[in-house]
């Protein structure tokens, strides 16, 4: 199966290609450094998820403030670099084939943007992330309600989302990669 980093590297390929490179959409607009800027986005995203996946979530017993500070900050930027590939990739398409794909029902793809969205703001979303609880790369959050009613517990495991999230980021690639490939025979 392709990965994210083998279908950078061949989107890389062609656009490094002189002749390719003047072929696509992003060439007509001179927009052509905003492809290079987001396959570096989609190489560094990609770094920063697989050094997430192999760190994961700092554990202790001792739940100093360096320690849960950690755990947020390896929480965040997971997220923040899931996000910022999702754009890499939707730019892509926009600026290789003048269209974007449609993501709507792709596994993970809209949770972790939701996901993303909800706990660096949490104070706009009305929820809190139990410290106590984070745990490798499954947390708790908890939904307050407005008004009295109480807050429900949901179960955030990126165990289950990045996986999904990534063999779509390979489905999103490997469909550009294919397109491009008709367009230039």
């Amino acid at each position: 199966m392709d990965s994210i980093a083998a279908l950078e590297n061949t989107l890389r390929r062609y656009y490094n290609d002189r002749e390719l490179r003047e072929l696509v959409p992003a060439a007509k607009t001179g927009r052509q450094s905003g492809v290079a800027a987001a396959l570096d986005t989609l190489r560094a995203t990609n770094l920063a998820l697989a050094y997430f996946r192999h760190r994961r979530l700092p554990t202790s017993r001792v739940n100093s403030p360096v320690r849960i500070g950690s755990k947020y900050l390896h929480l965040y930027g997971a997220l923040q670099a899931v996000y910022m590939q999702q754009d890499a990739i939707l730019d892509l398409w926009a600026l290789l084939v003048d269209q974007r794909p449609s993501t709507k029902d792709l596994i993970g793809w809209s949770e972790l943007r939701d996901w993303r969205d909800t706990l660096t703001h949490p104070q706009r979303h009305n929820v809190t992330i139990s410290e106590m609880q984070m745990g490798s790369m499954a947390l708790v959050v908890w939904l307050h309600g407005r008004g009295r009613r109480l807050a429900k517990q949901r179960l955030v495991d990126l165990r289950e989302l990045l996986p999904a999230y990534a063999e779509n980021a390979v489905v999103l690639l490997r469909r550009l990669d294919l397109r491009l490939r008709a367009k230039w025979k």
